[in-house]
């Protein structure tokens, strides 16, 4: 385990903040092991480096009942081909119910044109960003569409909190459910844990 000398926090502290204690399908020690050799071998820094970004270390857990993280809204959420795809909207969706103020979630299931490989990680950046001029990827219609209407929901959670506005499908809070965005209509809904499990393992993973 490396520990950055200057803060005393070590790999521990950025895998407990990422994490949580909800994920449950890897060991900590593995986990572990994959980040440190990660930093290393791919970015050749020290793991130990990261944890001066980390303000409040310990698990989401821990955070929660320290009450010491951000009383602000949160978004998030992830792609329904993404790596880990069950654990990461989980931990998603457990963090914004678990909010005092309004939090929203949201999941993204866009195939994207191209290759037939889904809404692999990160895929949704794009929509989000308003980029899409950007990709390789043969656009469609409802493409443009959708990213139009996932940029309105963001700059409207960052100048106020909330991501709704007139003429955008309702986004309610988390507690009430999640936004489905991508293949079909956007609406609130639940999210299939057992089709979130069987994409991480049948589909192919992707990503660029």
């Amino acid at each position: 385990m490396t520990k950055n000398k200057k803060t005393g926090l070590t790999t521990k502290h950025w895998i407990g903040y990422m994490c949580g204690d909800w994920g449950g399908c890897m060991t900590f020690t593995l986990l572990s092991t994959i980040f440190s050799m990660f930093c290393t071998n791919a970015l050749g820094i020290d793991p130990g480096l990261l944890g001066t970004l980390v303000i409040i270390t310990g698990t989401g857990v821990d955070i929660l009942r320290s009450g010491k993280h951000h009383k602000i809204s949160y978004m998030c959420g992830s792609t329904s081909e993404d790596f880990g795809a069950p654990m990461l909207f989980s931990l998603a969706k457990k963090w914004c119910d678990a909010q005092e103020k309004p939090s929203y979630t949201w999941m993204f299931d866009r195939r994207l044109p191209g290759d037939g490989r889904g809404a692999w990680h990160s895929s949704d950046l794009w929509y989000w960003f308003g980029t899409l001029d950007r990709c390789w990827r043969p656009m469609e219609k409802k493409d443009y569409s959708l990213s139009e209407q996932m940029t309105d929901y963001l700059t409207n959670f960052a100048k106020s909190g909330d991501p709704n506005r007139s003429g955008l499908p309702m986004w309610a809070p988390s507690k009430n459910g999640t936004l489905r965005i991508g293949e079909g209509e956007t609406d609130m809904g639940k999210v299939s844990q057992i089709k979130l499990w069987y994409n991480m393992f049948a589909s192919k993973s992707s990503g660029e």
